[in-house]
C-alpha cells in the first residue's frame, strides 16, 4: 500500500505533506531465546549466566524530505549476547554489591544520524555493519543510617570491532530485495 508522506520527528511541530509515496514493501520477523542460569551460592550471594538473541526490525526512513531518501530502507539488526554476574547482599540487607561481564555480538547494526541531503538536514537510520561491544558493570549500595544510603557505580565498556560509518547518502534498495 502507497500512502503520501506526512513527516515530522519533533513533538508539537506539525506534520508536513509530502508529494511522493514509499514504494517499499518489508517484511521481517524473529523468534529471540533467551537463557539464564543461577545458582544460590549462599542465602546472600547469587551467580548467573545469560545468553540471549535480540532482533531490531529493519524498516523505512521516517522523516525526510525527498523521494529517494524516503525509498532507501535499511535491514534488521541482530543481537547475540552473554553475561556472567553476581548479585549479593551483606549485613542484614543493608549493603549490596553487583557485578556483571558481558558481550555483545551485533550483526547489522542500525545507527542513527542527521545528514545533509539536498542542502536540507535529514534523519536516517543505515546499517553500519558488525560490532562487539564488552564490558563490566558493578554496583555497590550501603545504607550507613535510616536516611542515609551511599550508591557507587561503575561501568567500563571496549567495542572490540568498531562500527563501520555509513556514507552520508542513504544507501537504496530495489523493491524487489525487501519480501
Amino acid at each position: 500500500m502507497c500512502a503520501p508522506i506526512q513527516a515530522t520527528n519533533t513533538p508539537g511541530f506539525p506534520v508536513m505533506p509530502m508529494d511522493f509515496v514509499v514504494s517499499d514493501s518489508l517484511s521481517f520477523s524473529s523468534t529471540d531465546p533467551k537463557i539464564t542460569l543461577d545458582y544460590d551460592v549462599t542465602d546472600d550471594v547469587m551467580i548467573y549466566g545469560t545468553y540471549a538473541e535480540g532482533f531490531k526490525s529493519g524498516g523505512v526512513q521516517y522523516a525526510v524530505y525527498d523521494p529517494a531518501s524516503a525509498n532507501s530502507s535499511f535491514d534488521e539488526e541482530r543481537l547475540r549476547l552473554v553475561e556472567i554476574g553476581l548479585k549479593s547482599r551483606f549485613f542484614d540487607d543493608r549493603v549490596q554489591f553487583n557485578s556483571a561481564v558481558y558481550q555483545y555480538d551485533y550483526q547489522n547494526q542500525q545507527v542513527q544520524s542527521i545528514v545533509a541531503i539536498g542542502g536540507a538536514p535529514q534523519a536516517l537510520t543505515q546499517n553500519a555493519g558488525d560490532s562487539t561491544l564488552t564490558g563490566i558493570e558493578t554496583e555497590f549500595v550501603a545504607l550507613l543510617a535510616e536516611g542515609l544510603t551511599v550508591t557507587a557505580n561503575y561501568t567500563y565498556q571496549r567495542h572490540l570491532r568498531p562500527l563501520r560509518i555509513p556514507d552520508r547518502q542513504p544507501r537504496r534498495k530495489p523493491p524487489s530485495a525487501h519480501t
